[in-house]
């Protein structure tokens, strides 16, 4: 896929972060893979997660979500997104104010649409207010133009995503309020149930890993069910074609060309060969050619062309279904190989169609993810984030993806995600202060540097 298809942010510019930060970041410091791959690096306090989260929260188009509210809360003066397509989000405030009120302006080539979000008090909390204005919805309307789906992977191991299509008449009926629908629920909840434990930070780690390797299944099975009816679609006009084959022959000789034979076979063997990586993952039945390779082989020539005709459209009605699956199967069978041989050890991944993903030990025992180990939990939590963001807009958040890793597997995992992941296939924008993470990829490294 052609980098000048995408929408790819190209640099971010933050003037008072904190109050005390400036920074330029070039995304594309001259080098093709340096846009769709970079890395923040940084000393805590630097503002890396803080970036982070302001570009996913400037970027996402929910008005129910709390994205106004956390940008008017964090603290900075100006913050400018700029895209490959030319396309720049700002939110800015007046010279000397770093919190509160802001302007948001999407500017394009043609126009350039502006929206400022007032806040106010709430208790003892700030939001912005909560009437979406028509100002305000085509603001955030113009950043749904973007079509960008955005994944965030924070600190904490929790895990936001955008809506893939966000519809304007959907932010129309979401904009009542900021955050009004989902707090109205809560407090209707909590006085039904009464009041209840905070879950601690591990239980909600397993919760988030659960979810992602449930939404990676259903993913995996959406997909192959739509390729499995191109293929059924396909093989439908198998036997027409056969019909319609048969028709035009000649019968008075039936003899086929002395190849025949041959390429019947070897296009047999390829099915079954190809099939396998399939059938593994239960994609496909698995095929075996050995009957009709030996009923060819025993068959007289003079029949030939007469099995051909019959068997072509059957097995190139294989060939469309092994076609629309490729995709997927090599994108899960890339990422099993990699967990099980680069960093699993005594325990393996497995994927099967209708049964999802299974970790199990060495003993074959399936093990669930509260049985794993931090590092672990971890390390699926970044991969099923990767693997649900296909697409040539998807932006991937990370932030400090070297928590819980050992050191080999921080070494690894910058290099493991994009062979499980293309780079074409997203953005990514890690943030570190890990130089383990940072080696074998110099070219990616931005350090944040008190610059403007």
């Amino acid at each position: 896929m052609a980098t000048t298809d995408r929408t790819l942010i190209s640099y971010i510019r933050v003037k008072g972060l904190f109050g005390a930060h400036n920074y330029t970041i070039e995304l594309s410091p001259g080098k093709a893979s340096a846009s769709t791959v970079s890395i923040l690096y940084g000393d805590n306090g630097c503002g890396k997660s803080t970036i982070l989260r302001l570009i996913f929260h400037l970027l996402a188009c929910e008005t129910d979500r709390g994205h106004r509210t956390y940008v008017a809360r964090a603290q900075f003066q100006e913050f400018t997104i700029k895209f490959s397509s030319g396309v720049s989000v700002t939110a800015v405030r007046p010279e000397g104010q770093h919190t509160g009120s802001y302007e948001l302006r999407v500017t394009t080539a043609e126009q350039s649409t502006v929206a400022t979000f007032d806040v106010e008090e709430r208790g003892n909390e700030t939001v912005v207010s909560s009437k979406y204005s028509e100002e305000k919805l085509a603001v955030v309307s113009a950043i749904a133009k973007l079509e960008l789906v955005l994944f965030f992977l924070g600190d904490d191991r929790t895990v936001m995503k955008s809506p893939e299509r966000p519809e304007s008449n959907e932010l129309r009926l979401l904009g009542r309020s900021e955050r009004e629908h989902s707090s109205t629920k809560l407090r209707d909840w909590q006085r039904a149930v009464g009041p209840q434990p905070e879950p601690d930070i591990e239980s909600l780690l397993i919760r988030q890993l659960d979810i992602l390797m449930q939404r990676a299944a259903g993913y995996i099975r959406d997909v192959v069910l739509k390729a499995t009816r191109r293929g059924e679609t396909n093989a439908h006009t198998v036997y027409s074609q056969i019909i319609e084959q048969l028709a035009k022959m000649e019968f008075g000789d039936v003899g086929a060309k002395p190849t025949a034979r041959d390429e019947l076979e070897r296009h047999i063997a390829q099915i079954e060969e190809t099939s396998k990586g399939y059938s593994r993952f239960g994609f496909l039945s698995r095929f075996s050619g050995r009957k009709l390779t030996e009923a060819i082989q025993q068959s007289d020539p003079r029949k030939l062309m007469v099995i051909d005709q019959v068997l072509g459209p059957y097995l190139d009605g294989l060939d469309a279904r092994i076609i629309a699956l490729h995709d997927i199967q090599q994108r899960v069978e890339t990422l099993v190989e990699t967990l099980n041989k680069s960093f699993l050890s005594n325990k393996t991944i497995s994927y099967r169609l209708g049964q999802g993903f299974k970790i199990r030990s060495s003993a074959g025992s399936v093990l669930e993810s509260s049985m794993l180990s931090s590092g672990e939990k971890h390390l699926l939590l970044i991969f099923c984030s990767a693997f649900l963001a296909p697409g040539k807009n998807v932006l991937m958040l990370i932030d400090e993806p070297e928590i819980s890793l050992n050191i080999k597997w921080q070494r690894l995992l910058i290099g493991a995600l994009l062979k499980c992941n293309s780079e074409d296939a997203a953005q990514y924008l890690f943030a570190t202060h890990s130089m383990e993470l940072l080696a074998g990829h110099l070219e990616r490294v931005i350090p944040l540097t008190h610059l403007l």
